[in-house]
């Protein structure tokens, strides 16, 4: 079909009513074939069971396609009745299609949901499911069915269906039921709204830019608040998003004697549109009494007479002008053309206030979508090693992590609670069916409650336990952790109050635990923000009220701004309770105690009031109690010289420090202090490419040469836990073999307890390429030698379905492995993490035991340090050289060298110089393309004396970061490794290649080098490169995903065979000689070199095939 007949079909089918016949005409073109359409259709309620008629009229099949042998969808087109619990509606619905898929033999279903008198209507995709049984046996079940869907209709926005299905009509070929899945993919959405966000968020950011270079009043407003325009403009358009997300529930614009929910779903499109007021500019006449007075102020009867309608007292801060600037008195007259615009966009998108539900989504802007965008604006968020951890891995993480915690604390089988937390919205949708058939059949139900006896006996213990926990995420970006644990501990609490016939208030359940159970620390202000959003938007999804709406509560001591890894001033200790001798000064001791449970009696105060100018009072208490204990504890601590000097930042929102027992005293307080559960996405910054990250913390005991900032964050974890809490994070999986991680591994040994290790090898979960794993460990050092859970992604390309599986799945697959690994504290104190399992132990043990020597260090050695090879595209745009990107710097091809015309004393400099194109695996090409600039510390002294090369470099002395620049190398090293014999290998690689080489050969940093007396180098060429090594280099040495790392560290740990026999010696050196020489055609003498190898280390067949089944 081509591009303007798809475009009216959709948007005939999806922007209006519901229209059969216009359905069909869809489903036919779509699908190309008129025959998947029925001719006769008959309504089939009366064979789906007695349960579905109370919520469905009726159900037509209008007509089914079949793919292939194995996948078919059937078309549907259900009438549903009103119904008062939506939770119990919506399964109902998925069930009823998950029936008819399952009798039928289908694998899917297209349905148009359709309700009595209602124009707008639910395009769906039900897809029948599978989930892991407590065996961990892959099994089919009835339910849980998915669903995703898309309310379309004349009220509502479709954009996003209606390009996804345009551009599906256009494809020519076959259609197939993945490109029908992937049209309901939400993050279709998250990909359109954030590419028209982004371009909002430039235009607003840019008028507001303009106006302040304009208008000395704004900019010396803003100046004298300490309000960044970024800042502001993010919270703008965060304040407008929200108002999109309360419009749904119809609580704004409506009518004085009115209930809430009556209001126009178009609120903010009728105010621009002036049809509730006149105005000159729309921000400053509109917008601002909106937010600072008609949300912020309280009213009886929540009449705003500006508007002369009802708008909700919000309360909570969202609403609150940013930094107190002056509003009432500082006209900020932004274009009204910006906000047409950005209501244009919006309109075009539907937006939802339902959480992500695992079984029911719905595909439109939601809350989580909303923490993505607004995290992914961050213009430095890769700088500063920020990124967004996909749903499904919040998902897993939250879960285990409240396995852990429950288990910790119960006698409950990990297996019962992994049922329990893993499958609960199939508890909840058992427990719904048993009691509706109890309605239905005198008591009696049928469906099998999918809930351990365990979980039913102690459901009170587990409840007590949900409610107590502590969670805090130290780095807590969008609030994807905390959001995801309060959505998991909600559902699990629902679970036991529903086997308990107990109500369920979900507002208020959400409340208790934002309140009690949840924090998060961010250095970024904007990211504190958009964490507060998301929790406001989560109850706002649950309030139900239409005469009084509850205000949103104020997250300012639970969401706090400042760096989570800093406790220190100038060096200086600001606070800490768990030191030793803070309770030796009993007078400072008694009045830091009683000053510590009014601030926590003010904070609770503070959490719930709405009156404005007793939160204004609480906040100022708060703030002058903290500040109060600090002063004395420095003024006790000998400090009182800092008073003054950390006073600056006490009205500074981003602090550059956290007192962690001041700021959540509540949680330090008691004999086990810490939180139950610390989680979370840290960031990951090495310290070359942001040195201002690691200001302030290079005196920390953490600190190490060549570590990454998310190692602070490990360590950080650990201390704020509590004995027998919780720690889980998704970091680079390097750590457990980099140098630069000793300390942090070393903390680890020492007090952790690693219960789980995912890997991810080269998979790569975010967008950059890093390589990642999950960690879930217990604060807790009482058993030196234990089991871990251990799991490795073997394949890098997977769908979303096979990430799942590997999560959650304990079998071996193809695509991933799953084993036990023996941790032992000793054996790993000062050195690597290697998780292996039994058998491979056994063969690594083994090679160990036979009489075996190392190569030292004054044998290995690291190429020179090039810095500036050739000229790069960033580089070349700082010194006006775009056309000539690729340029060679320090090394240059056989032209550039030619053409410098360099003399004699100059060519001596000149060095042969090697890449990956000359070197191969056992040989090398003696024929090089590229040559070397060799030049020493010494040689900025003398370069009067190679004007020629002098010349050459000053073209590029503004980019050249040598420590001796302009003209010397970084690091030249010791030409004596580069001359002669040698084995080069590259230090990372898909797979070891040792290099034999018997010439001059110049190499960089990439490579290592190997000079040794004590064996034959072509001998040693051929150990190195045989299966055996590479095992040994995989499971012992330092692995980057699926990539071996040859640093010089895992080289000296390679156990070679202190003297081969004469017999095997020779043999060797006479098939590598006919490797070298044949050079292609090398397997047979490749494979008789293994087993020479594996004979000298004394394997037998059941080891060698261990050795050959796991490289």
């Amino acid at each position: 079909m081509d591009s303007n007949s798809a475009k009216k079909l959709v948007k005939s089918t999806f922007g209006g009513k519901f229209d059969e016949y216009k359905f069909k005409n869809f489903i036919k073109e779509l699908f190309n074939d008129s025959s998947s359409i029925h001719e006769n259709s008959k309504n089939i309620i009366n064979f789906t069971g007695k349960g579905f008629s109370d919520y469905i009229n009726s159900i037509f099949e209008i007509g089914d396609y079949n793919f292939n042998k194995n996948e078919s969808i059937g078309f549907y087109v259900v009438e549903l009745k009103r119904y008062s619990s939506i939770d119990r509606a919506r399964a109902m619905q998925r069930n009823l299609i998950a029936k008819n898929l399952k009798n039928t033999n289908k694998t899917a279903g297209l349905v148009a949901f359709r309700e009595e008198n209602t124009e707008d209507w639910r395009f769906s995709f039900v897809k029948l499911e599978y989930t892991f049984t407590e065996d961990y046996e892959t099994k089919e079940k009835l339910t849980p069915a998915k669903r995703h869907s898309y309310l379309v209709g004349p009220n509502e926005p479709n954009y996003t269906c209606q390009s996804q299905f345009k551009e599906l009509l256009t494809i020519e070929k076959n259609i197939s039921l993945k490109k029908i899945e992937n049209c309901f993919s939400i993050e279709n959405v998250t990909d359109e709204f954030f590419e028209e966000y982004e371009k909002l968020f430039n235009d607003l950011n840019k008028s507001l830019e303009d106006l302040l270079s304009t208008d000395e009043k704004i900019k010396e407003e803003f100046s004298n608040k300490n309000i960044k325009v970024e800042d502001f403009t993010k919270k703008l358009l965060g304040q407008l998003v929200f108002i999109y997300f309360l419009q749904k529930k119809g609580w704004l614009g409506v009518k004085k004697d009115e209930k809430f929910g009556s209001g126009p779903r178009n609120f903010l499109r009728k105010l621009y549109d002036k049809e509730f007021i006149e105005y000159s500019n729309f921000f400053n006449d509109i917008l601002e009494p909106l937010f600072y007075k008609g949300f912020s102020e309280a009213v009886d009867d929540y009449h705003y007479s500006k508007f002369q309608c009802k708008v909700p007292f919000l309360n909570g801060g969202l609403f609150e002008a940013i930094n107190g600037y002056n509003w009432k008195n500082t006209d900020i007259n932004l274009k009204n053309e910006i906000f047409k615009n950005i209501l244009d966009t919006f309109d075009l998108f539907n937006f939802t206030v339902m959480e992500d539900q695992p079984l029911d989504k719905e595909v439109a802007v939601d809350p989580e979508m909303l923490g993505k965008v607004l995290e992914k604006l961050s213009n430095d968020r890769k700088n500063e090693g920020k990124y967004y951890t996909p749903r499904e891995i919040v998902h897993y993480m939250c879960q285990q992590s409240l396995i852990s915690y429950l288990s910790n604390n119960t006698d409950i089988s990990k297996v019962d609670l992994r049922k329990f937390i893993e499958n609960g919205d199939v508890a909840i949708e058992s427990i719904i069916a048993r009691q509706e058939e109890a309605k239905i059949y005198n008591g009696k139900s049928f469906t099998k409650l999918e809930l351990a006896d365990s979980i039913i006996d102690n459901s009170k213990e587990l409840e007590i336990l949900l409610r107590e926990v502590k969670v805090v995420d130290p780095a807590v970006g969008s609030g994807a952790f905390p959001v995801g644990m309060m959505n998991e501990i909600v559902k699990a609490i629902s679970i036991l109050q529903l086997i308990n016939d107990d109500l369920i208030d979900y507002y208020k359940l959400k409340k208790e635990i934002i309140e009690n159970s949840l924090y998060g620390v961010d250095k970024d202000f904007s990211a504190t923000d958009i964490t507060k959003l998301r929790f406001w938007l989560s109850l706002v999804v649950d309030e139900d009220n239409i005469d009084y709406i509850n205000a949103l509560p104020n997250l300012d001591n639970q969401i706090l701004c400042g760096n989570s890894l800093i406790d220190t001033f100038e060096g200086v200790e600001l606070f800490n309770t768990l030191k030793e001798g803070f309770q030796k000064s009993l007078n400072f001791y008694r009045e830091s105690q009683q000053k510590f449970k009014l601030l926590e009696k003010k904070k609770n105060q503070f959490f719930n009031t709405d009156i404005v100018t007793k939160k204004k009072t609480l906040r100022v208490d708060i703030d002058n109690l903290k500040w109060e204990i600090i002063t004395e504890y420095l003024k006790e601590s000998g400090n009182s010289s800092k008073i003054e000097k950390i006073d600056k930042y006490r009205n500074v929102v981003d602090k550059p420090f956290l007192l962690w027992n001041l700021e959540f005293s509540e949680v330090f307080s008691g004999k086990n202090q810490g939180f139950d559960i610390v989680i979370g996405n840290p960031p990951y910054v090495k310290e070359p490419t942001n040195r201002a990250a690691f200001d302030g913390l290079r005196d920390s005991p953490y600190y190490q040469g060549k570590m990454d900032l998310w190692y602070f964050f490990g360590c950080v974890g650990l201390d704020i836990c509590k004995n027998n809490g919780v720690v889980s994070f998704i970091a680079p999986n390097n750590w457990i073999t980099n140098s630069g991680a000793s300390k942090f591994r070393n903390k680890v040994d020492s007090e952790g307890h690693i219960d789980t290790f995912l890997n991810f090898g080269n998979y790569k979960v975010f967008d950059a390429g890093i390589q990642t794993m999950i960690y879930i460990m217990r604060k807790n050092d009482e058993e030196n030698e234990f089991e871990l859970d251990y799991s490795q992604l073997l394949y890098d390309d997977i769908d979303i379905n096979d990430l799942v599986e590997f999560l959650y799945s304990n079998q071996k697959t193809e695509q991933f492995n799953k084993f036990k690994s023996l941790f032992n504290r000793k054996l790993f104190k000062n050195n690597y993490f290697i998780f292996l399992e039994k058998s491979i132990s056994q063969v690594i043990n083994k090679i160990k035991e036979n009489n075996v020597t190392y190569l030292t260090k004054n044998e290995i050695f690291t190429g020179a340090d090039v810095h500036q090879d050739f000229l790069n595209k960033r580089n070349a745009k700082k010194i006006n050289m775009e056309k000539e990107v690729g340029a060679g710097i320090f090394v240059l091809s056989d032209d550039e060298k030619n053409k410098l015309n360099l003399n004699k004393k100059e060519l001596s400099l000149i060095k042969p110089y090697y890449t990956t194109e000359e070197l191969f695996r056992y040989y090398a090409d003696i024929k090089n393309d590229y040559w070397l600039i060799y030049t020493k510390s010494d040689i900025n002294k003398k370069i009067s004396n190679y004007p020629n090369i002098k010349k050459h470099l000053d073209k590029f002395k503004e980019v050249i970061t040598s420590d001796n620049k302009p003209y010397g190398l970084h690091r030249a090293r010791k030409e004596e490794i580069f001359l002669g014999e040698k084995i080069i290998v590259a230090r990372k690689c898909q797979k070891p290649a040792f290099t034999y080489v018997d010439f001059d050969a110049y190499v960089s940093q990439t490579f290592n080098i190997i000079k040794t007396d004590k064996f034959d180098l072509k001998v040693l060429t051929a150990i190195l490169n045989s299966k055996l090594i590479q095992f040994w280099l995989k499971y012992m040495g330092k692995m980057q995903g699926n990539n071996y790392q040859l640093d010089q560290e895992p080289l000296l740990k390679i156990p070679l065979i202190n003297k081969l026999s004469m017999d095997i010696e020779k043999e060797i050196t006479l098939n590598i000689d006919l490797i070298i020489d044949s050079k292609e055609n090398i397997n047979s003498y490749e494979d008789k070199i293994n087993n020479l190898v594996y004979e000298s280390y004394d394997l037998n067949h059941k080891e060698i095939k261990i050795i050959e089944g796991n490289i």
